[in-house]
């Protein structure tokens, strides 16, 4: 009797096309396009990078990133096969891949390489100089691919074009309390959402205007001794020599 044959040697392909035959049980249609490229409902892209736990409690995937933007997929599903040929899908929408998408480590620029590893009963994906992100609560996860509009909404915020550097909100703050307290008045619109980057400062200028021009980072229109004669425009002191 010929031994049966290891799930690996049946391809990846099928398991994916297996997979997706299982998600369209379940209400959410996707039909495989190419070996990792599956289309939804309204075009949706959903990449699905797989791979089996090697070394234990570790899985490394990989997509092509210019492919994956141009596409502006919807997200990603991580098939992750265990040891014991039990696969784990971590469903991931752009919106969750947007976070930490510019921090993953690429291959010649052309692939994105992720690493998740199980903690105990948790998983993560890790992301390196970055807070590594917990996907247990992404285990089997797809309800995003049934959103509809919302989605197709979400899809496109991930993908909007981040605002310049023109339109960032800089100033000096010091830390009261556990709070950030600006040194100078600071006008922003109510409801409005920032995302705060603190770069820390042996010291802050006491005189405001230059505190203005510090913050955002302009070298233009300083005095052409400035950099002699900091501590007197910084900070009012006398000037180490007289003009």
């Amino acid at each position: 009797m010929e031994a049966r044959r290891p799930r690996d040697q049946l391809g990846w392909r099928r398991i994916r096309e297996e997979y997706l035959d299982a998600l369209t049980r379940r209400g959410v249609r996707l039909g495989l396009k190419t070996r990792t490229w599956a289309v939804g409902d309204g075009d949706a892209w959903v990449v699905l990078p797989a791979t089996t736990e090697s070394p234990a409690d570790e899985w490394f995937l990989g997509f092509g990133r210019a492919e994956y933007v141009a596409r502006k997929a919807a997200g990603a599903i991580l098939l992750c096969r265990t040891a014991t040929g039990e696969l784990l899908d971590f469903g991931l929408s752009a919106a969750v891949l947007a976070r930490v998408l510019p921090h993953l480590s690429t291959q010649g620029e052309r692939e994105l390489k992720l690493k998740v590893r199980r903690r105990g009963k948790r998983f993560v994906l890790m992301v390196p100089r970055q807070a590594d992100l917990d996907i247990t609560t992404h285990l089997h996860d797809v309800d995003w691919l049934g959103a509809g509009p919302d989605i197709v909404a979400e899809t496109e915020a991930a993908y909007r074009e981040p605002p310049s550097d023109a339109d960032d909100v800089r100033y000096f703050a010091r830390v009261e309390k556990g709070v950030l307290r600006p040194v100078d008045p600071v006008e922003l619109p109510e409801g409005a959402a920032f995302l705060v980057v603190l770069r820390p400062v042996a010291d802050v200028p006491s005189v405001s205007a230059f505190r203005r021009i510090l913050a955002g980072g302009g070298a233009t229109g300083l005095p052409a001794d400035f950099a002699e004669e900091h501590d007197h425009y910084a900070h009012g002191s006398p000037r180490r020599r007289l003009v």
